[in-house]
């Protein structure tokens, strides 16, 4: 799955582009953004290229949200490799990579899985 088509990412993102990369049903896909768009966390605006198409902005609360659940999926995974040897942590980045290439419609999209950094703790 591509990474980096998602909502809050530096790219135009559509519910097309989200149904693709996420092999979702456009219909339960639907039912979420309105939800996220009536709780205030997401945005809808008409392209400036094409007024047809419609593209996916979080809000600053929005934002918010995304910040605090990636930095708790974050400390959960730090806490699951906390006790590996760096060897050990780079072996589980290394198969991420290779599950993600296989599992990638589109086999020539490169997907980069970061190094492991080592939290400070706070």
């Amino acid at each position: 799955m591509p990474r980096d088509t998602k909502i809050g990412s530096s790219q135009e993102c559509t519910a097309s582009k989200l149904i693709e990369s996420l092999r979702i049903d456009a219909g339960y896909l639907s039912r979420i953004l309105k939800r996220f768009e009536k709780e205030g966390l997401l945005q809808l605006l008409h392209s400036p290229v094409d007024k047809r198409i419609q593209l996916l902005c979080l809000t600053p609360e929005g934002q918010g949200v995304l910040k605090k659940l990636e930095e708790a999926s974050n400390n959960n995974i730090k806490k699951l490799i906390s006790g590996l040897a760096a060897h050990e942590q780079a072996k589980i980045a290394k198969s991420m990579t290779d599950i993600q290439r296989i599992l990638a419609k589109d086999n020539t999209k490169s997907i980069k899985i970061r190094q492991i950094r080592r939290g400070t703790g706070k």
